[in-house]
């Protein structure tokens, strides 16, 4: 009686575990991680910038020059950003301006470790100079006006 219970235990969870690559392969296929499914958070992909706009920005290759575009009214610009530590690289990009601040996009392309979970993940951040200034001294997340998955998953790991 055991070792059937054991054996319905285990085809139960194949199941389950088929179930969810499925779902992750028809719904993105396969580019978020498995964390899309389990962290809550709105999807923020249509607050990114559409490749017309993304063909009047600047592409950056260093943090100086997001922070160029950022302090410049929020200059529009894009790129890719890897952590000091190496284990993240993000896509970053600041779209614009929105109410007296710069809107700020983010998604985890790739990661290391625990946070490979989250690759896929987006954030869409309305952010000031001084936000971003207080986040030097407290690394306080919840209070800043962002959305998304990413930001949602950043929240829960603080």
């Amino acid at each position: 009686m055991k070792k059937k219970l054991i054996i319905l235990i285990a085809v139960i969870l194949i199941i389950i575990i088929a179930l969810v690559g499925t779902y992750i392969l028809l719904t993105d296929g396969g580019t978020k991680g498995i964390a899309s499914i389990f962290v809550p958070g709105s999807n923020v992909s249509d607050k990114f910038m559409t490749l017309e706009k993304k063909t009047l920005a600047q592409e950056c290759a260093d943090f100086e020059c997001f922070q160029t575009n950022f302090l410049a009214e929020c200059n529009p610009s894009f790129g890719e950003q890897t952590t000091n530590d190496g284990t993240m690289t993000l896509y970053v990009e600041i779209a614009g301006k929105e109410n007296g601040k710069c809107r700020t996009n983010i998604r985890l392309i790739s990661a290391e470790g625990e946070a490979k979970v989250a690759e896929g993940l987006e954030a869409s951040c309305l952010l000031t100079e001084d936000e971003i200034m207080a986040l030097e001294t407290n690394a306080d997340i919840s209070t800043l006006d962002c959305e998304g998955q990413l930001y949602e998953a950043a929240k829960l790991v603080q």
